[in-house]
């Protein structure tokens, strides 16, 4: 799978944000300063 992220990505974690019991990415991106969360990953 592919997800589209910033130009600039910072930091990834992995985790259940969202307590479904499926895994989560949270991308955190340095160039603007926002993060990316993609579920049900």
């Amino acid at each position: 799978m592919a997800y589209a992220t910033d130009s600039s990505p910072w930091s990834v974690a992995v985790g259940d944000f969202n307590n479904d019991t499926i895994l989560d990415i949270v991308v955190a991106n340095l160039g603007s300063d926002n993060v990316g969360i993609f579920l049900g990953w």
